[in-house]
C-alpha cells in the first residue's frame, strides 16, 4: 500500500479535455448559508450550536457581498477557483504576499504543504476578537506570557515564517500496521525564518526538561540529535533538528537522509512527473498551498475500504454520513491525479484554486 509502483498508470490518453469555463459572480449569501451548515454538521454529535456570526469574523467574511467562481475540466478532474473580495479582514490577514517559492519537498513527495505567513497581524486581530466576545484579558494574558524568555507579542510582531510540510512513502522500506502496511513515512517540517527565537526555544526545552540531545556544530549552523538507542522506542526513526544560521531556516526531519533529501536543491518536487500532471493550471504565485499525491488518495480509499469490512467505523455518526463518505472515497480514488490545492491572499481579496475529481 502508499507504493508508488502500485499507484495505478495514467490513462492511455495523456491529452486534456477543456470544457467551457463557467464563470460567474454570485451573491455570498448562499455561499455562507451552506458554509454554515456544513460547520454545523460537523458538531451535530457533541450536541454544539457553532457561534457562525464568529467563525465568519475571523475568516473576514462577515460582510462579504460577491463571489467570482469559475470552473473547468481538465482531463478527469476539475479545476476550480473562487475570489473573495472582503470587507473587512479576518484571518486572512496573516497570510503573507503571493509568491513563487517551491515546495520545500524532495522528488517523489506524497504529501507537500506550505503556507507564508505574516504574524504582525495576529496580536490586533485577538484583541480584537477576544473583545467582541467580552474576553480582553484573555487575548493580553496570552500576548505578555513569555517564551524562553521573550514576550510573545514581540516574537508575533516580528515574525513572518514559511513554513513546509512534507511526507514520502518510501517504495524500499515498510512500516507495519497491525495486519496491514504502508510505504515507510519520511517526515519533514522546515520553517523559514525566525531559526534565533526557534533555537532559543529548544534549548530552553532541553534545559528545563533534561533532554538528551546532542549538538553538532556545522559549516551553516548546528544540528540536534537523540542518542542511537532512541530509535528503537520511535519505530525505527532518527529525527533531528537542524539551524541554518545562513538561510535562516529550521528543519525538523524524521532522519539525517531525509534532511539532506530537502537540501538538495537538485532533487525537487517540482520534477516528479506525477507532481506537475496534478499542478498543470495551477497559479505561479500562492500564500499557501498543497499537494496530495495520487498514491496516496490510493492507499486512503485502500484503508477506507479495509475499515468498512472489518468494521473499524461503524459509529452512528459515521453511519449517517456513510453514504456521502464512500461516494467522496469513491470520487478520489477514481481520477489518474491527486488533489492540489493554493490561496492568494492580498490586502482585501483571496482567490482560492482546487484541483480534484468533484
Amino acid at each position: 500500500i502508499l507504493s508508488h509502483a502500485e499507484a495505478p498508470s495514467p490513462a492511455a490518453s495523456s491529452s486534456t479535455t477543456v470544457a467551457p469555463a463557467d464563470e460567474a459572480k454570485m451573491p455570498a449569501a448562499p455561499f455562507l448559508k451552506t458554509l454554515e451548515k456544513y460547520i454545523q454538521s460537523a458538531y451535530d454529535g457533541a450536541g454544539m450550536t457553532v457561534d457562525i456570526e464568529g467563525v465568519s469574523t475571523v475568516l473576514g467574511l462577515k460582510d462579504l457581498d460577491t463571489i467570482q467562481h469559475s470552473t473547468r475540466q481538465v482531463e478527469d478532474t476539475w479545476l476550480s477557483k473562487i475570489s473573495i473580495d472582503r470587507k473587512k479582514l479576518g484571518i486572512f490577514a496573516l497570510s503573507a504576499p503571493p509568491s513563487n517559492t517551491p515546495f520545500a519537498a524532495p522528488e517523489s513527495t506524497d504529501i507537500a504543504i506550505q503556507a507564508a505567513l505574516d504574524l504582525s497581524q495576529l496580536p490586533a486581530l485577538l484583541r480584537e476578537r477576544h473583545k467582541e466576545i467580552g474576553t480582553p484579558a484573555a487575548a493580553e494574558a496570552f500576548l505578555t506570557q513569555r517564551i524562553a524568555g521573550i514576550e510573545m507579542e514581540t516574537f508575533l510582531q516580528s515574525s513572518r515564517p514559511t513554513i513546509h510540510i512534507c511526507v514520502d512513502f518510501d517504495d524500499n522500506e515498510t512500516l507495519f500496521l497491525g495486519k496491514e502496511s504502508i510505504g515507510r513515512p519520511h517526515i519533514a517540517l522546515r520553517v523559514d525564518g525566525s531559526h534565533k527565537i526557534l533555537e532559543a526555544i529548544l534549548n530552553h526545552f532541553i534545559s528545563t526538561r533534561n533532554a538528551l540531545f546532542k549538538r553538532q556544530v556545522t559549516a551553516t549552523g548546528k544540528l540536534y540529535t537523540l542518542p542511537a538507542y532512541f530509535s528503537d522506542a520511535i519505530a525505527g526513526y532518527q529525527p533531528i533538528i537542524s539551524f541554518d544560521e545562513i538561510k535562516n531556516t529550521t528543519t525538523i526531519a524524521s532522519s539525517i537522509s531525509m534532511f539532506e533529501r530537502i537540501e538538495d536543491s537538485g532533487n525537487n518536487l517540482t520534477t516528479d512527473s506525477a507532481f506537475t500532471k496534478t499542478w498543470a493550471g495551477f497559479p505561479e504565485e500562492s500564500s499557501a498551498k498543497a499537494y496530495i499525491s495520487k498514491r496516496a488518495l490510493s492507499g486512503l480509499h485502500h484503508f477506507y475500504t479495509l475499515a468498512l469490512k472489518e468494521k473499524w467505523t461503524n459509529n452512528r455518526q459515521f453511519l449517517k454520513k456513510k453514504y456521502l463518505i464512500t461516494g467522496a472515497m469513491m470520487q478520489l480514488h477514481s481520477s489518474q491525479s491527486g488533489l492540489a490545492f493554493s490561496i492568494a491572499s492580498d490586502e482585501n481579496s483571496d482567490t482560492i484554486t482546487l484541483k480534484s475529481p468533484f
